[in-house]
């Protein structure tokens, strides 16, 4: 867990950018999401920030809400 959120806060924002790269990224942050809420640790901000990003791209489609409101209870 901790390896994967290296890599993606690594990465940065050029991982947005080509929608393989992207979908990558979604997959992996929300692995890493998933493994902090299990063991009850904090989730690395510089991984919500990504997230957040990524979301005020994708508009108001409700996967993008759903997974928003997911990080928002995380």
């Amino acid at each position: 867990m901790h390896g994967t959120a290296a890599l993606l806060k690594l990465r940065g924002r050029a991982q947005l950018q080509s929608p393989t790269s992207f979908k990558l990224f979604m997959h992996a942050s929300t692995q890493v999401i998933l493994g902090c809420y299990h063991r009850d640790v904090s989730v690395p901000p510089e991984i919500l920030e990504l997230r957040q990003e990524t979301f005020s791209m994708m508009g108001n489609d409700p996967v993008w809400r759903y997974l928003q409101a997911i990080d928002d209870f995380t």
